[in-house]
């Protein structure tokens, strides 16, 4: 009997010597590689309105997220990641995150996290003890970040595709307006093509396309064009333009003018990210007839970039 308690004070006395040797904070540091440029990854991380497409848990409110049963702080927006801080079991827990560039496609995130024990004996022993549940779940967020981070549509809002351009023979007009022409003043364009379409004993193949362009917000040129089934002759009102049968980036949008917008700007983002050279202006391909849907949030709108690689 002596033995055994002699046996338990011995390790009762060597595991509170282990206890009080271990340090009073402890840094883990952890990299993952992600298939994704390092503007794309740092505009999204250093502007909070687009951590909703990324972050892998909730916002509470501004500055404040969540991660399973973890609150975290962001205390700073850094340009290529952020610090915050979180508790976990009486833990005081700092964070940081960084994105590094690796290559021109490939970047890589780090996520440090620092760890402040109690200097209470039996306190630090416990935290210890939760710290490997502490490293496992922050694990999981690096890699749920490295996931959402490879999605384009979770970078850029839409889903990004690679097509090949449909058609070659388009008839087009332009028109000058002294305001940002109306859905009715851009039918009135379409219905135009039809007609001469029709009087050419042509067809038209596809849905009409839109480019709407200013340099001052005060004069605008809208281009309508229309596919068809062989060329056409050009005259000083409707013109022949013949598209490069090449590859060419295309993203649907669902919803009205400003859902548009921001498709092109993500469009925009993507050609620019990606260094990708255009033999041609994008345009947008008005699926849905906007005379005959009056719910703007039911508009299907693709837009197109051709490139060249």
């Amino acid at each position: 009997m002596k033995k055994i308690v002699l046996w338990v004070i011995a390790f009762l006395v060597i595991s509170f010597c282990v206890v009080k040797l271990l340090p009073t904070t402890k840094t883990v540091s952890e990299t993952v590689d992600v298939d994704c440029p390092i503007d794309a990854l740092n505009r999204n991380i250093s502007n909070p309105n687009n951590w909703n497409k990324w972050w892998p848990g909730k916002k509470l409110s501004n500055g404040n997220y969540s991660f399973h049963d973890k609150e975290i702080v962001i205390k700073t927006f850094l340009l290529n990641g952020f610090a915050g801080e979180t508790q976990s079991g009486g833990k005081q827990i700092k964070i940081d995150l960084q994105a590094l560039t690796i290559s021109s496609y490939t970047s890589q995130i780090n996520l440090t996290t620092q760890y402040q024990f109690s200097s209470n004996i039996v306190t630090k022993l416990v935290q210890y003890i939760s710290l490997l549940k502490d490293k496992s779940e922050f694990t999981k967020f690096l890699h749920q970040v490295q996931t959402d981070f490879s999605s384009l549509e979770k970078i850029y809002g839409f889903t990004i595709e690679r097509q090949k351009v449909p058609n070659s023979s388009y008839i087009s007009i332009k028109t000058s307006f002294d305001h940002y022409p109306t859905t009715e003043e851009i039918y009135l364009q379409i219905h135009e093509l039809e007609k001469y379409i029709e009087l050419q004993n042509s067809k038209a193949i596809n849905a009409p396309i839109l480019n709407i362009h200013t340099d001052n917000n005060k004069e605008y040129e809208a281009m309508v064009a229309i596919a068809t089934d062989r060329d056409l002759p050009s005259n000083n009102k409707y013109y022949l333009k013949n598209m490069m049968l090449g590859n060419i980036m295309v993203a649907e949008v669902k919803g009205d003018r400003k859902r548009i917008d921001e498709c092109i700007q993500a469009m925009k983002y993507y050609i620019s990210d990606y260094k990708k050279s255009s033999p041609a202006i994008y345009f947008e391909r008005l699926i849905t007839n906007r005379l005959d849907e009056k719910d703007s949030t039911k508009w299907v709108t693709t837009i197109n970039y051709p490139i060249f690689n």
